[in-house]
């Protein structure tokens, strides 16, 4: 299995928060770099995810693929008015 490269980065982080991703390390069996480097790319994932969900919708409404507030309030009342399924219960 190969070892996926990484790149080393400095962080300042407050005692009270060293001292609880210790504690944390210790009851998971892992590493306080670990538990960093998860938080980290966990947090990275969900905010890019988030920007890119933005630039969608800045290209949706550039190209004029917006709805007025009446049609969504009209889309809105036609999904409370569908039958809830069972499987959706």
């Amino acid at each position: 299995m190969s070892e996926v490269q990484k790149e080393m980065e400095d962080t300042r982080l407050r005692p009270e928060t060293i001292k609880q991703l210790d504690e944390l390390a210790a009851e998971m069996g892992r590493t306080r770099s670990f538990l960093i480097e998860q938080a980290v790319q966990e947090f990275t994932e969900r905010e890019y995810a988030f920007l890119s969900a933005v630039r969608e919708g800045e290209a949706d409404v550039e190209a004029g693929r917006t709805l007025s507030h009446e049609e969504v309030l009209r889309w809105m009342e036609e999904l409370k008015a569908r039958p809830v399924s069972s499987s959706a219960k």
